[in-house]
């Protein structure tokens, strides 16, 4: 939507640049000009106009509902990452702990034989 706006922006400065400077447009590109920059405002009014009012309608009625279903799956995520990563920590332990074994586990067989 912004790039759209810029690129809307630029066109209308550009004709408004080369119609000013041909001689049969002089008389009217003025005027022109005028009006399209108090058309421009009324339409970034009413754009800024309509923007709030979405927002404020989504913050009333639409935000309220779904906060509390939001806050409740924050919970439930946070405690699935909890015993996720409890989960992967216990399997590092054991399989450190397999390996410690089975190290000394060696050694002591050689040693012994």
């Amino acid at each position: 939507m912004n790039k759209y706006f810029n690129i809307i922006i630029i066109a209308v400065i550009l004709a408004i640049v080369f119609l000013s400077q041909q001689p049969f447009f002089k008389k009217i590109s003025q005027p022109l000009a005028v009006k399209l920059l108090e058309w421009w405002e009324f339409l970034k009014e009413k754009g800024e106009q309509l923007f709030q009012k979405v927002k404020n309608t989504f913050e009333k009625h639409i935000w309220e509902r779904i906060k509390a279903e939001i806050n409740k799956r924050t919970g439930i995520f946070k405690k699935e990452v909890v015993s996720e990563k409890e989960k992967i920590e216990s399997e590092i332990q054991a399989t450190l702990w397999q390996r410690i074994k089975n190290f000394f586990g060696e050694r002591l067989l050689k040693f012994v034989k």
